[in-house]
């Protein structure tokens, strides 16, 4: 029974990922969202894997919309700036491992 309940409360990342995804296409169930902002109070993993969705679920709007992904419009100097620094960030926390 308390297995049950722990289920429910704590999402695989597997299934946190997917209501990431859900969330940036429709609107989330009081429970989804409880669950979801649980796991992610837990889970650094995921934090990074939904900032790296918003980025990427971004760029295919815009493609959709009619921009380029690579026309100058199509990111601002800060989204590229954030981009590039968390990409360095990464490389170095593999270097030191």
């Amino acid at each position: 029974m308390y297995k049950d309940i722990i289920h429910f409360f704590v999402l695989s990342c597997h299934k946190a990922t997917y209501l990431m995804e859900k969330r940036m296409h429709t609107k989330l169930t009081l429970i989804e969202r409880i669950q979801i902002r649980m796991h992610l109070s837990l889970c650094g993993y995921c934090k990074e894997y939904e900032k790296d969705a918003v980025i990427i679920d971004k760029a295919i709007r815009k493609i959709a919309a009619g921009k380029k992904a690579h026309s100058p419009e199509a990111f601002t100097k800060e989204e590229i700036s954030q981009v590039k620094q968390r990409i360095l960030d990464q490389i170095r926390n593999q270097e030191t491992k």
